[in-house]
């Protein structure tokens, strides 16, 4: 077995199929104001299911099609304030729950951002606008309730606490009118990201173990009286370390195209990620495996406002390669192989503006 064979834990209570992280990239605009004090507030639904799965995406997964793995449900809450005409903040958190077979894992997703425009109103050569934001995910839990092995190790199931990523990203936006109805975006950015994990556990003939892993090796040791044993140990010479909490970058480009009547807007992003894990999908490639490096997005969002300060919404969002670059701490050398497959969600709410 290799190295890596434990991190596959990561990912088998919500599979990859997971949720959104880096919010709506596919929808910036150097223009999200009108005016100094102008605010937004949208809450929404977020859900992916069977049922609600019109164009056959997980229909037609070879090995998950028809089952609940990857079914979601949560909520998110998002807002934007202009502290000035040009200066922006916005922010959105997101409670996740996502089914895999008998389990279910619940996820909390973040984002602040602030954005400001470079330019004046009415410029005849666009708007445009640089972004910084920060953004991630974390899980206070994720359990395998099936047999993990490693040289020397058999473990009947694993947990991992605080599975979590970090991430730090800037953006340059350009926003251009096309009539009086219209408008085309586009965007360039790049990011750090960070990976981390708290505690491991297992556990081995009935008993539970923790599990240290480093350069040296990964060792487990009972952490109570069990089964007449008061003390165990094992170790492998296997090291998940190096793999389980890591650093990568990332760079991403793309645009949205908005077309508004009268109290009808309609808005299309598209978005081009590619990410540069080095450490990882090098592992991943020596293994015989594909390292996904690349996702595209695209994001189509329908709104209807119902009077001055507010507005319906129903949005769909499809992925290339479902949530590479968007859930970080979901991506390691064992799991990437489930990356290779198309998703999408939809969600439905409304918005307030002030």
């Amino acid at each position: 077995m290799k190295n890596t064979t434990l991190t596959v834990l990561l990912l088998a209570g919500c599979w990859t199929q997971s949720t959104l992280a880096a919010p709506l990239d596919a929808l910036l605009t150097a223009v999200p104001n009108d005016k100094a004090g102008a605010a937004k507030l949208e809450l929404g639904y977020d859900v992916i299911n069977n049922t609600l799965d019109v164009f056959g995406v997980r229909a037609k997964d070879p090995v998950y099609g028809g089952t609940n793995v990857g079914d979601y449900n949560g909520f998110h809450l998002r807002g934007g304030y202009a502290i000035t005409e040009k200066l922006w903040v916005d922010g959105g958190v997101w409670q996740r729950n996502i089914a895999y077979r008998n389990e279910q894992e619940n996820i909390t997703s973040w984002q602040l951002a602030t954005q400001y425009r470079l330019t004046d109103q009415g410029s005849q050569a666009g708007q445009y606008a640089v972004r910084l934001g920060m953004w991630g995910n974390v899980a206070p839990i994720v359990t395998k309730n099936s047999a993990t092995s490693i040289p020397n190790i058999n473990l009947q199931s694993v947990s991992v606490s605080k599975p979590q990523d970090f991430q730090v990203q800037a953006d340059l936006i350009g926003t251009w009118a096309m009539g009086m109805q219209s408008q085309l975006s586009a965007f360039i950015g790049a990011g750090v990201s960070r990976i981390a994990v708290g505690t491991l556990t297992g556990k081995v003939n009935g008993c539970d173990y923790n599990i240290v892993s480093n350069a040296q090796g990964t060792y487990a040791s009972l952490n109570a009286p069990c089964n007449n044993l008061t003390s165990a140990s094992y170790s492998s010479p296997s090291t998940l370390a190096q793999w389980l909490s890591y650093t990568s970058q990332y760079y991403q480009l793309g645009g949205q195209f908005q077309w508004r009547k009268e109290n009808w807007q309609v808005n299309t992003g598209y978005q081009f990620q590619y990410l540069n894990r080095d450490q990882v999908d090098a592992a991943i490639v020596q293994r015989g495996g594909i390292a996904y490096k690349t996702n595209h997005i695209v994001v189509a969002e329908i709104e209807r406002k119902m009077d001055k300060h507010l507005a319906l919404f129903a949005r769909g969002q499809v992925m290339s390669n479902q949530f590479v670059g968007e859930m970080p701490f979901t991506y390691n050398s064992s799991t990437a192989s489930k990356f290779g497959r198309l998703y999408g969600f939809t969600s439905f709410g409304a918005r307030w503006i002030f």
